[in-house]
């Protein structure tokens, strides 16, 4: 039986839990060019402080100025935080250091960074699968088909905008955009996915086209809940308006396997309608 592949998971590094160890932020502005991080790190191993986590704001061209937030555990030390900023401040290439301390007992955040942006600059909010409940539970609770097709319809629009994204990067083929929309699927942690079948333009085929799907969220959080059958209405969408706006064509768009009704895996089948 095929399942999805182990993974380490990727965890959020601007809110911290501090739970018992004694965690502080460094925020340090630097010139950035070959060698500032490893000086910065340096700093860092002398006094045995162990680097965290990293917040970077951006992917900057050398020789800009940039901020980054470096969550050190200073646990067991007893090494004065301001000794280590007074080293690094000392670096060529760095212009500032700043040293937060946990907001509260149990909390250290990156104040620092805002918004959370994609490289298109687009906003990026971080929601829990608890957060997402009301949709992918309640909402499909109460009002059933309804909430099935205005989910769909949802992800449709958004199927159209992701296209527009794609086609910035200068991507034309309707396959390449696919893989690229499953990496970036995979990349925010949406879920894990590859194309089994695809068939397009081919003289001797009919168009259709199958994806796989591990590890869905709206999948996986509808089993949690009980709410048997296919259950994966957004994704669904997004993939037939991507497909649509690449093709100039109608497609439709089935859930031929769900977690939410057993299966180990979730699939899309594509249709094309004209």
């Amino acid at each position: 039986m095929e399942s999805a592949e182990e993974y380490e998971g990727a965890r959020l590094s601007n809110l911290i839990f501090t739970k018992d160890r004694r965690l502080i932020g460094f925020y340090i502005k630097a010139v950035n060019k070959p060698g500032t991080l490893s000086a910065i790190a340096k700093t860092f191993e002398k006094y045995r402080v162990n680097i965290c986590a990293i917040v970077f704001s951006t992917r900057a061209r050398v020789g800009n100025v940039e901020g980054g937030f470096f969550v050190c555990d200073f646990t067991g030390l007893s090494i004065d935080p301001n000794v280590v900023k007074r080293e690094i401040i000392k670096i060529e290439s760095v212009i500032d250091v700043r040293i937060d301390y946990p907001q509260l007992p149990q909390i250290l955040a990156d104040l620092h960074h805002f918004p959370i942006i994609d490289d298109f600059g687009r906003r990026l909010l971080l929601l829990t699968e608890d957060d997402m409940k009301l949709l992918a539970v309640l909402f499909k609770k109460k009002f059933g088909r309804l909430a099935a097709a205005s989910l769909y319809h949802h992800g449709l629009s958004l199927g159209r905008l992701y296209a527009q994204d794609l086609k910035t990067l200068g991507i034309k083929d309707l396959e390449e955009a696919l893989k690229a929309f499953l990496i970036c699927c995979f990349a925010r942690g949406i879920c894990k996915g590859k194309i089994t079948y695809y068939s397009y333009r081919h003289l001797l085929r009919k168009d259709l086209i199958k994806i796989r799907l591990f590890n869905y969220w709206e999948c996986e959080l509808a089993r949690k809940y009980e709410i048997m059958g296919p259950t994966g209405h957004i994704l669904r969408g997004i993939i037939a308006g991507l497909v649509e706006a690449f093709t100039g064509r109608k497609v439709k768009a089935k859930e031929t396997s769900c977690v939410a009704k057993g299966d180990p895996y979730c699939e899309i089948k594509i249709e094309f309608q004209d």
